[in-house]
C-alpha cells in the first residue's frame, strides 16, 4: 500500500548525520517503567491483562493506540455538543458517557505496549505514536473537567489544562537526558486520570450541583481538586526537574573521572549534557506558545467567549507538535531545538488582537491560526510515519506477515 508523502519531510530536521539517526531508531529498545501501584496491584491483573486475552496477535499495536484516541473525541464531541460555551448544565449521563470514554482510553493506552511486547513489534514509530497521542490527549481529558468546572471561556478553564501540561513537559525532557520515561508510585496517566475519573463518575451519579459543594465549608469541589492536582503535577514536575540535575551531575562527575571509548560515545550525543540551566532550554517553544494564547485569551475575550473550542484545539495541537518533537529528538538522538515553527501561529494570533485586528478579525486569525496549526501537525504525522517506516521497513497499522503467524 502507498503511503500518503509529506508536503515537507521534517522527521530527520536537524540531524547532522542521518546514517546515524536511521541506526539510533533501528537499535531502539523500549526504556523506563511505571511504577503506579494501582497499575501493578489493581490494573494490571484485573483489568488490562484479562482484556488482552480478547486481543488477537494479529492487531497492530498502533491500532490500540488510535482506538483509545477515538474513545477520548467520543467524549469531546459528546461534550462539546452539551456543553458549547463551558458553562451549560451537564447531563448526568453525559459525565458517565465521559468516565467510560476516559477509562477505555486510559485501558487501551496501557494495553498498546503490552501488544508490542506480546507480538515483539515494539518500535520508535510506537513509542511516538503513543507519546503524541497522549500529547494531544492532556487536552482532551481536561475537557470534560473543564465544563463540570463551568467557569465558562475564561482564563481558569484553560489553566486547567496546565495540570496535563506542565508535567509532561518536564517528563519528556527528563526522557531525553537520562534514556528513559520513568514514571513514580503515584502518577498522573493512572492516579491522576483516575482521579478526574472519579469526578466524572461522580456528577454522572449526584448531578453538576455537585461540583458546587463546598469542601470543609470552604472552597467549591472543583476548585479543591484542580488545585489538589495542581499540586500533584508540579510535585511530579520538580522531581523531574530534580532528577534531570542528579542526571547532569553524574555526566560533569563521569567526563572528569572516565575516558573509556564507551563513554566517550556517550559524550558525543546530544542527549548528554553537562549545563543544568541549558538542559532547561527547550521549554522555551512551549513557553512562547502557550504564553501567546493564555495573553490572547485575556486579551481578545470575545473572540474566544464565541469560539472557545477553536481556541482550545488550537492549543492542543500547538503542545501536541512541540511534546512530540522531544520524543522525536530523543529517539534519533538529536539536538533540541530552542524555537519551533508552530510558535508562529499563536504569535501572530496575539500580535494581531493585541493591534485592534489590523490584519484580520477575531474570528479569521483564529481560524488561521487553526489551520496553519493543523497543517504543521499534519504534514509532521505524515513525515514522521512516511520516514520511519521507510528507514525500519514498517508499516503503521499492519504487522508484518511473519508475526501474524
Amino acid at each position: 500500500m502507498q503511503r500518503i508523502k509529506p508536503l515537507i519531510p521534517v522527521a530527520f530536521h536537524r540531524c547532522s548525520d542521518l546514517q546515524k539517526a536511521k541506526n539510533n531508531l533501528r537499535n531502539y529498545a523500549a526504556t523506563g517503567g511505571d511504577l503506579s501501584l494501582v497499575r501493578e496491584y489493581v490494573l494490571n491483573p484485573y483489568v488490562y491483562e484479562p482484556l488482552m486475552k480478547f486481543v488477537p496477535m494479529n492487531v497492530a499495536p498502533n491500532v490500540i493506540t488510535i482506538a483509545g484516541f477515538i474513545c477520548l473525541w467520543i467524549s469531546v464531541i459528546l461534550t462539546y455538543i452539551h456543553c458549547p460555551t463551558f458553562s451549560e448544565t451537564i447531563p448526568n449521563w453525559v459525565f458517565l458517557v465521559n468516565a467510560g470514554c476516559l477509562f477505555a482510553y486510559q485501558t487501551l493506552d496501557n494495553m498498546d505496549g503490552k501488544q508490542a511486547r506480546r507480538t515483539k513489534t515494539s518500535s520508535p514509530l510506537g513509542e511516538l505514536m503513543d507519546h503524541g497521542v497522549d500529547a494531544v490527549a492532556t487536552t482532551l481529558c481536561a475537557i470534560s473537567w473543564i465544563c463540570a468546572c463551568k467557569q465558562g471561556p475564561t482564563i481558569v478553564s484553560y489553566l486547567i489544562c496546565l495540570i496535563g501540561y506542565v508535567p509532561f513537559i518536564f517528563a519528556t525532557l527528563e526522557e531525553y537526558y537520562i534514556g528513559g520515561l520513568y514514571l513514580g508510585k503515584f502518577n498522573g496517566p493512572i492516579e491522576g486520570l483516575l482521579g478526574f475519573i472519579a469526578m466524572q463518575f461522580l456528577g454522572g451519579i449526584f448531578g453538576h450541583s455537585v461540583y458546587q459543594t463546598k469542601v470543609f465549608g470552604l472552597v467549591p469541589l472543583w476548585a479543591f481538586f484542580s488545585g489538589l492536582t495542581a499540586f500533584g503535577s508540579t510535585y511530579a514536575s520538580i522531581e523531574n526537574i530534580l532528577n534531570i540535575r542528579a542526571k547532569i551531575n553524574d555526566n560533569k562527575k563521569s567526563k572528569l573521572e572516565n575516558k573509556d571509548s564507551a563513554l566517550d560515545e556517550e559524550q558525543k550525543s546530544p542527549c548528554f549534557e553537562t549545563d543544568f540551566l541549558k538542559s532547561l532550554l527547550p521549554a522555551i517553544p512551549f513557553i512562547i506558545m502557550l504564553g501567546s494564547f493564555f495573553t490572547f485569551i485575556n486579551v481578545d475575550t470575545e473572540t474566544v467567549q464565541n469560539y472557545p473550542y477553536l481556541t482550545l484545539f488550537s492549543m492542543a495541537i500547538g503542545f501536541g507538535y512541540l511534546a512530540s518533537n522531544l520524543t522525536l529528538a530523543f529517539l534519533v538522538k538529536k539536538s533540541l531545538a530552542l524555537f519551533s515553527v508552530m510558535c508562529i501561529p499563536s504569535v501572530l494570533l496575539l500580535l494581531n488582537a493585541l493591534t485592534g485586528h489590523q490584519i484580520a478579525s477575531g474570528f479569521y486569525a483564529l481560524l488561521l491560526c487553526a489551520v496553519a496549526t493543523f497543517s504543521i501537525y499534519g504534514n509532521y504525522v505524515v513525515s514522521v510515519c512516511d520516514d520511519i517506516c521507510n528507514a525500519l521497513n514498517i508499516n503503521v497499522f499492519f504487522l508484518p506477515s511473519i508475526k501474524r503467524e
